[in-house]
């Protein structure tokens, strides 16, 4: 029997921030459904931010082979999004004879209408598709690539959609509303078929600061209804965790639904978060003007968002519905699983084929996790995975995308077996570790560029290897570098002399303020590139002196240093400046 599949995605739920790792957290749902009716991943991994993380988790690829330099991705930065050649999890469920539905936020694309989710596979849509936050009242989002203006992000399939009133329905809510009312679409119209609804939740994400009205992201009714649990701690605390309580409300209301159509016994529903939470806010003047920050809590891992540590990687997760086995209930599951996972694991359950060959792309990675997570294996199959390859070098042979923001978070991170390596510059704000009550982030490490951890025995990150355990330290680092020629880097580049801001600014205009598809018609024009992987910076000194790697006659062991002066990129040596 193919079960109806409920993809769950809490966007920067930190590992603390759920009540069964936290009891200070009021998560009663996610609790109960965790272990009454389902089981929990304690080895659950995502990429270290959203966009590479999503991309992973739809097309079944790690992050490295598909889109991991977007890093400020998502739908409206100058072209950026997924590239069209994938197959995505809907489309392949959607084959197989699924209805399909989407709810929340999108951040893969929203430039033209084949980005959009109504575009890739998915039979209804409703959300938001920008990668970055939106008002949780008025749903308007910052839109740097049109100017300074603010634009409303929300759509309901193509069309553009106002969501009610401005300033009268809370997100969450409106993401509730539309995940029941597709629910019992299904249960009256289309009982005859299986389901798959992917519900990805805008908390615990930051709210955005509305220019253009007073309303606020969480207002006193809100605080009546979840900041009630956390009276007396940290402001930023009380709304995130208010946040996660409220994701547990929708989650609720979604579980209430399946069990009065009739769907919960044959549903299987899988609970993710794209990243660690988020506490940058706690240590950085982000918020001048008071909007709402992130504050999550990942106490007692190291790191945060935008790190490698476990922290930022790690996530809570779970499965539950009637499907799961009544052998595995209650359980806690360690062995490792990646979202890419998911793709692959959730096709094949769903009666489709995973395989997907596409043109300059490397087939998915996603592993079948399903013969150890029902209890038929004993083990995962997976013991490796490569979490991040983003590189510092020249990108000489392929287009320069703008790095939004200024960011690009150099990491190449690998965990194989019990050891986890981490390579290169990790963000200090969300490098340390947090205090139980998750407001004080202590000191981090600005200097250290190489970290070897036994992720077993130490989990909290607290005794690097790399100085004393040379022959794991050039073991590990050897088989990172195995990945670099298989690192896929897509870019998206408008028609020669298109004004994208130009075009954006006059889209939102005609469209009462939307953002929306700006490319079109000139989408047909927009060009992919699938670009080599980039020079990979390797040195034992600033000396100017280049290192050798694969194919060259002094194999290195050497580490990532950003000063260096010599790069490398499959085997051949290339002067910084050539």
């Amino acid at each position: 029997m193919r079960p109806h599949i409920v993809l769950w995605l809490i966007d920067d739920q930190g590992w603390s921030n759920i009540g069964y790792n936290n009891p200070d957290v009021h998560t009663p749902t996610m609790d109960k459904l965790s272990s009454l009716h389902g089981f929990r991943l304690t080895r659950q991994y995502s990429h270290s931010w959203c966009t590479p993380s999503r991309a992973s988790l739809m097309t079944g690829r790690l992050p490295h082979h598909v889109l991991e330099k977007d890093s400020g991705g998502g739908s409206f930065e100058t072209l950026s999004g997924l590239s069209q050649k994938p197959t995505l999890l809907p489309q392949k469920l959607k084959r197989a004879g699924y209805r399909t539905a989407f709810v929340g936020k999108w951040d893969l694309g929203g430039d033209s209408i084949a980005q959009l989710p109504s575009s890739r596979g998915f039979d209804v849509s409703h959300g938001f598709m920008s990668a970055r936050a939106i008002h949780y009242y008025s749903h308007r989002a910052n839109t740097p690539e049109c100017g300074s203006e603010q634009a409303i992000d929300w759509r309901a399939g193509a069309e553009a959609w106002n969501g009610g009133p401005q300033g009268e329905i809370y997100s969450m809510d409106l993401f509730a509303d539309r995940i029941v009312d597709e629910i019992g679409t299904h249960a009256t119209e289309h009982m005859g078929r299986p389901f798959f609804l992917y519900a990805a939740l805008q908390a615990m994400h930051e709210g955005c600061k509305d220019e253009k009205s007073s309303f606020t992201d969480f207002d006193s009714g809100w605080y009546e209804r979840f900041g009630a649990n956390y009276s007396g701690l940290d402001p930023n605390v009380v709304r995130a965790n208010g946040l996660a309580t409220h994701a547990d409300m929708v989650l609720n209301q979604t579980y209430a639904a399946l069990v009065q159509h009739g769907m919960w016994g044959s549903t299987l529903l899988v609970h993710l978060s794209d990243n660690g939470g988020d506490y940058a806010s706690m240590i950085t003047d982000r918020d001048p003007n008071g909007f709402f920050q992130a504050a999550g809590n990942n106490f007692p891992l190291r790191g945060g968002k935008k790190s490698a540590f476990e922290g930022g990687v790690r996530v809570p997760a779970f499965v539950t519905g009637g499907m799961v086995p009544e052998k595995r209930r209650g359980r806690q599951l360690s062995g490792y699983v990646h979202l890419a996972d998911w793709f692959t694991t959730l096709v094949k359950l769903g009666g489709g084929d995973p395989h997907d060959d596409v043109p300059g792309f490397p087939s998915p990675d996603g592993m079948d996790m399903w013969g150890w997570l029902s209890g038929k294996d004993a083990a995962s199959p997976r013991t490796s995975m490569l979490l991040g390859l983003v590189l510092r070098g020249k990108q000489a042979e392929a287009p320069k995308v703008p790095q939004h923001g200024g960011h690009v978070f150099e990491q190449a991170t690998l965990i194989n077996g019990s050891l986890k390596l981490i390579l290169g510059e990790q963000q200090c704000f969300n490098g340390g570790w947090m205090t139980a009550d998750g407001v004080s982030p202590s000191e981090c490490d600005t200097d250290t560029q190489r970290w070897l951890f036994d992720i077993q025995a130490d989990p909290e990150e607290r005794q690097n290897l790399a100085e004393t355990h040379s022959w794991a330290l050039q073991a590990m680092t050897r088989l990172l570098m195995e990945h670099v020629s298989t690192q896929t880097q897509f870019f998206r580049t408008p028609p020669a002399g298109f004004n994208v801001s130009a075009a954006c600014s006059s889209y939102i205009a005609a469209n009462d303020g939307h953002i929306g598809p700006f490319m079109e018609p000139e989408t047909a024009q927009v060009s992919e590139f699938l670009g080599p992987p980039p020079s990979v910076v390797l040195s034992n000194s600033n000396d100017g002196s280049c290192c050798q790697w694969q194919g060259c006659a002094q194999p290195s062991t050497t580490l990532l240093d950003p000063d260096a002066s010599c790069c490398i990129s499959c085997g051949r040596a290339v002067r910084h400046g050539a």
